[in-house]
């Protein structure tokens, strides 16, 4: 499972760099489009990975895409999205229990 989430990371990180080039006009619906388009990407790379695991990752991805369109729209403060950042980069080093 460890292997999936370091494939799932670097769509994370083009997502976030992507999401630094778009322009304020159009910035609202791309943080919605390309959020969901990591999410649906990274399902496709779980789904290839554990099949007993996909439903914990799915979940995660979920919780994480959420979280991070909250902290796009500037609900949530920047530094949680930080914080978040950094659970992600140790779940797909260190993975986790349930494989």
């Amino acid at each position: 499972m460890a292997s999936s989430w370091l494939y799932a990371l670097p769509v994370y990180l083009t997502g976030r760099f992507i999401l630094q080039l778009i322009p304020l006009m159009f910035y609202v619906p791309a943080i919605y489009s390309i959020n969901l388009a990591v999410a649906f990407v990274s399902c496709f790379i779980f789904k290839s990975g554990s099949k007993k695991s996909f439903p914990i990752n799915m979940g995660l991805i979920m919780i994480l895409t959420a979280l991070e369109i909250l902290c796009d729209l500037d609900i949530l403060s920047g530094l949680f999205s930080w914080c978040i950042f950094a659970a992600f980069i140790a779940f797909s080093i260190l993975g986790s229990r349930w494989e």
